[in-house]
């Protein structure tokens, strides 16, 4: 399954309640040992950040969790259109 980031936008905007996802998408990518793109956080801006996703393109999996850290929604065999897909491993 292919992921774009306006889907995972749309997805913690649900889940905050906000019919017109408005806030700003934010992605910050964690280094693996090999200086690869590994793990990647997106959180929907707010304070404290109103939706949080993780994903680990080497496991292909991401995780939805709402903006108090209850998970949401799991899936897996997951690509993000933009992210590399090879996550070191």
């Amino acid at each position: 399954m292919i992921v774009t980031e306006d889907e995972i936008k749309k997805w913690l905007s649900k889940y905050y309640w906000d019919s017109k996802p408005t806030r700003k998408l934010i992605k910050t990518v964690a280094k693996d040992v090999y200086e690869d793109e590994g793990t990647v956080l997106f959180t929907l801006n707010g304070s404290p950040p109103k939706g949080y996703a993780l994903y680990s393109p080497g496991h292909k999996i991401l995780l939805i969790f709402d903006a108090w850290l209850d998970r949401k929604k799991t899936l897996r065999d997951v690509k993000i259109e933009g992210v590399n897909q090879d996550g070191g491993y």
